[in-house]
């Protein structure tokens, strides 16, 4: 009997030792993703590729992947589920959010880093909560709200309050 438990208690240290070194791993790796989505907006700034954008958009997104790489710890599925309840009704946040899509139009460059946040988002909460968000709350949410919604939640994180520097912009009055 002590030696079936020994044996139980050394296999749950090894399970927890494993977890918490993949999501360490998960962590760095949305980090250095974030660092490079926000070095290639620069290097658009840079280059001219995002010329035709109005002048704000640059900041808002090397604003925003700033604050989502020093907050990182923060982005989890409950906090992101506890964002979307929160700003599901927020008539201000869509407003901003058209706002933003007017501005950037169909800059290429921009909506293609818009999807990479997006994907690198979706990546990071899976590693952070492998079991948990794979098996239990994606099949819920996308029974619930359905594909087209569960992707406006990962894309929406770059105007939540909580993640980015849309109320920055909303006082200066880029959502009016």
């Amino acid at each position: 009997m002590i030696l079936w438990v020994s044996v139980s208690l050394m296999m749950l240290l090894i399970v927890v030792m494993i977890r918490h070194q993949h999501q360490v791993f998960s962590q760095k790796k949305f980090k250095y993703t974030l660092y490079s989505l926000r070095d290639r907006v620069r290097y658009l700034k840079a280059s001219g590729q995002i010329a035709n954008v109005d002048p704000w958009v640059f900041s808002y997104f090397d604003e925003t992947l700033s604050k989502s790489i020093g907050e990182s710890y923060y982005l989890t599925a409950y906090s992101l589920l506890g964002l979307l309840v929160r700003h599901s009704d927020s008539d201000s946040l869509d407003q901003f959010q058209q706002q933003l899509e007017t501005s950037v139009g169909d800059n290429e460059p921009i909506m293609a880093l818009r999807q990479e946040y997006a994907d690198a988002l979706m990546e990071y909460i899976d590693g952070q909560h492998h079991i948990t968000f794979r098996y239990i709350m994606k099949p819920i949410i996308l029974g619930i709200v359905g594909v087209a919604k569960f992707k406006q939640m990962f894309s929406r994180t770059l105007i939540y309050p909580e993640s980015s520097v849309s109320q920055k912009y909303q006082a200066m009055g880029f959502a009016s």
